[in-house]
């Protein structure tokens, strides 16, 4: 298997790399980490495990949705239970919202929309738009899906940042699937960086100086958010975990599941 670095070099194209990316918002993202490798690891009756009793529609976020590709796919992929499913996908980049909503087969139930998910009043008004155009009131959403966000969110945002998106995320959504970039992708962020003779972003010099310090979203969720950790899904082929977690309050229909 080739290492971090040599596989994460990829990025490093005119279109794509860390320089014009500042933000993970890499324009050729899924010619390099194809939807199709994160959905093998997700049941296609997610929604039904999760949802079992559920016959209204169904909200899903999606967390730094890039261009869109990955939203579609697992629209595609879940789909299949009884409920309406209808998708919001966010992302920072206006090019990578504009790719999306160009090529969006499924303008009916999924929507995209330019927005800075730290930016608490923004966010906010975009995420009750979202609910009010599907008839029901502000609360959570069904899922949110926060795929290899939280370190870009942590090197420009810092601890603090980070704890703030997900302590909001957590009291906006009764279950989160997450896949958290391990610390050696942050140590390739900055090789990466580096390289490019770009500044790096403004947290990373003090986590490297202290990692074994800095926030662990896993922890963090479970301990501060009132998150409890449901299963592990698998690594994916970057080796990142796919991670569960649903709300502490059993939901009706719940049944605990083991961690695995």
């Amino acid at each position: 298997m080739e290492n971090d670095e040599l596989k994460e070099s990829r990025r490093d194209s005119p279109q794509g790399d860390l320089g014009t990316a500042p933000y993970g918002n890499f324009r050729c993202y899924y010619s390099f980490n194809p939807a199709e490798a994160r959905l093998a690891l997700i049941p296609q009756n997610l929604l039904y495990q999760l949802f079992p009793e559920t016959t209204t529609s169904l909200a899903i976020l999606d967390v730094g949705c890039n261009s869109g590709g990955f939203a579609v796919a697992f629209y595609q992929h879940v789909c299949t239970c009884s409920s309406p499913v209808h998708l919001l996908g966010l992302d920072l980049d206006p090019w990578l919202i504009s790719q999306a909503r160009s090529t969006n087969s499924h303008p009916q139930n999924i929507r995209y929309e330019q927005t800075d998910i730290t930016d608490p009043i923004h966010r906010d008004a975009v995420l009750q738009d979202f609910l009010g155009s599907l008839g029901r009131e502000p609360g959570p959403l069904d899922l949110s899906l926060c795929l290899s966000v939280t370190m870009w969110i942590h090197l420009h945002h810092g601890d603090a940042g980070l704890k703030a998106f997900l302590a909001w995320l957590s009291a906006n959504s009764r279950w989160i699937l997450v896949e958290p970039q391990p610390w050696r992708c942050y140590r390739a962020a900055g090789r990466r960086l580096r390289r490019l003779g770009q500044a790096e972003p403004p947290a990373l010099a003090g986590m490297l100086g202290r990692p074994r310090a800095r926030c662990d979203v896993k922890a963090f969720l479970c301990e501060e958010c009132g998150m409890r950790f449901v299963k592990s899904f698998g690594d994916t082929t970057w080796g990142r975990p796919m991670l569960l977690f649903g709300r502490n309050t059993r939901q009706e229909g719940e049944e605990d599941q083991d961690e695995g």
